[in-house]
């Protein structure tokens, strides 16, 4: 990875560690996803928030945020695009299909854009 695209993953990565205060128990904010252009659209950074908290918030929390995921992802076509690199990993059958439903596979394990 190029060093200044490493130092803007890291940086994003300290900045959601920070935002994913826990507002209410047990429930980390969806604040930095809720933002448009809160994210540059390059493949590592989309890679770091597909395999990283969004994969987590939702194996996690999905049942609480898949309502917001989907809105989200079908007004912002940037963040339906990062969700085609979310993997099932832990989360509920019910909340990957949903997923699924949403996302923009394109650009994602040789699917052509």
């Amino acid at each position: 990875m190029h060093e200044g695209t490493l130092h803007r993953t890291n940086l994003f990565k300290q900045s959601l560690d920070r935002c994913f205060c826990h507002p209410s128990p047990g429930a980390p904010s969806f604040a930095p996803f809720a933002k448009g252009g809160l994210f540059d659209q390059s493949i590592a950074i989309q890679q770091v928030l597909s395999a990283g908290p969004i994969e987590n918030l939702l194996s996690k929390f999905g049942e609480q945020y898949i309502e917001r995921v989907e809105h989200k992802a079908r007004k912002d076509p940037a963040f339906a695009k990062v969700l085609g690199g979310v993997w099932q990993s832990d989360m509920p059958d019910e909340i990957w299909t949903r997923l699924q439903a949403v996302w923009d596979r394109r650009g994602w394990d040789g699917i052509p854009e």
